[in-house]
C-alpha cells in the first residue's frame, strides 16, 4: 500500500472525503444560527474522522452523510472509495472485494464486476449465507449426517420431517444431495 490520498465525495459539494485507504471524514462544522437544524453549517479548519457502522448482514462499513441539498443519506464506504479513485460505476456493475473482507476498503481491493462474479467471489472465500451460516437455517452438518443415516437404516421421509421440523422434501434433497452436500 501507498501513502493515503484524499478526494472529495461528489454529491456533497466537498463537506465530505473518502481516502484511498477506506477513511472518510467531514469539514461539516457549526455555529450561529441558520436553516441545518437550527444552525448555520461552516467549515471546520480540522476535518473530523467519520466512524462507521457496521449493522447490516453483510459487514460492510456504512457512513452517514448530508447531501448538498440537505437530505441524509447512508452509504457504503466502499462504494464510495470506489466512486472517488476508479471512476462512477457502470450501470448493472457491483462492488466487489479482491479479497472477500467487506472491511478492507482499500483501493487496492476494490474492482468493479457484475453480479454472478461479485456472488462467485463470496463463494470462493466462503462468505455465502447457506447451509449454518443462514440466518433461517432449522439444520446443521450434524442433523443432515443423521437424516441420512436414519433414512439410510430404513427410518421414512415423514418421520425424518417430523422429528426435524422440515418437510419431506427437504428430508429427500439432504438424502439426495441437493442440500447438505458433504
Amino acid at each position: 500500500m501507498t501513502g493515503e490520498e484524499w478526494r472529495p465525495v461528489e454529491e456533497t459539494g466537498g463537506w465530505y472525503e473518502v481516502s484511498s485507504l477506506g477513511s472518510v471524514r467531514s469539514w461539516r462544522g457549526r455555529s450561529g444560527l441558520g436553516r441545518y437544524r437550527g444552525t448555520v453549517t461552516s467549515r471546520r479548519k480540522e476535518p473530523r474522522p467519520l466512524k462507521p457502522s457496521f449493522g447490516n448482514r453483510s459487514g460492510h462499513a456504512r457512513v452517514r452523510l448530508v447531501l448538498e441539498d440537505g437530505t441524509k443519506v447512508t452509504r457504503c464506504v466502499h462504494s464510495l472509495v470506489a466512486e472517488a479513485f476508479i471512476g462512477q460505476r457502470p450501470t448493472g456493475l457491483q462492488v466487489c472485494h479482491w479479497d472477500g473482507d467487506p472491511t478492507n476498503n482499500w483501493v487496492g481491493n476494490l474492482r468493479y464486476d457484475s453480479a454472478a462474479a461479485n456472488a462467485a467471489d463470496r463463494e470462493r472465500h466462503g462468505n455465502t449465507c447457506r447451509g449454518e451460516k443462514n440466518g433461517n437455517a432449522k439444520l446443521d452438518r450434524g442433523a443432515a449426517k443423521k437424516i441420512r443415516w436414519l433414512h439410510k437404516n430404513g427410518m421414512q421421509a415423514k418421520d425424518i420431517a417430523g422429528l426435524f421440523g422440515v418437510c419431506r422434501e427437504t428430508v429427500y434433497s439432504i438424502v439426495n444431495g441437493l442440500r447438505w452436500v458433504e
